[in-house]
């Protein structure tokens, strides 16, 4: 970043505050600050994109901090991941679905419906199916499914916060 020198401040705390800059600078791809590329890597030919690796992360981290929260909540950390395995998968498909019965009319095939890798999942289904997969799952365990879902609310809102960055490095859906 260029900057002149009579650009520069010190704040009272001894911050360096820069007044000026050369917006030429933070002209990136996308506009006024544009946004990183949504390619994280490559494998072979596979595109590897932050918005996967970002709901994965925000989805493992919710799994992990449900299971130790499990105890204070009367519920086994098994369980948890049992509920999980189950719920994860369905959640995804009914995100999904809830993507494809709102915008039907891009979808011409079945491959087009499957293809999540040309984009399309909607949180609403995907927190529909969840929900109902717990409930069922929880129902067979015999755990009540409120406890269960009151355990994983919280995380749920922490995997969804992560996992919107996904929507900034795609460029999309980020208000603008």
């Amino acid at each position: 970043m260029s900057t002149n020198l009579q650009n520069l401040w010190y704040t009272d705390s001894g911050f360096l505050l820069v007044l000026d800059f050369d917006i030429r600078d933070h002209m990136i791809r996308g506009g006024l600050m544009g946004h990183p590329d949504p390619i994280a890597f490559r494998i072979g030919n596979i595109d590897i994109r932050w918005y996967g690796i970002l709901i994965a992360l925000g989805m493992l981290l919710a799994v992990f901090i449900s299971s130790k929260r499990a105890p204070k909540h009367g519920i086994k950390d098994d369980d948890v991941l049992d509920t999980c395995l189950w719920m994860l998968p369905i959640g995804v498909v009914g995100a999904r679905l809830y993507y494809v019965l709102f915008n039907h009319s891009y979808y011409h095939s079945f491959y087009d419906v499957i293809n999540i890798r040309s984009g399309g999942l909607a949180i609403h289904g995907g927190l529909i199916f969840g929900i109902i997969t717990v409930i069922i799952v929880c129902r067979h365990k015999k755990i009540v499914p409120l406890n269960m879902i009151d355990l994983m609310i919280p995380t749920v809102a922490l995997a969804q916060s992560i996992g919107r960055w996904g929507n900034y490095f795609n460029g999309e859906a980020h208000g603008g």
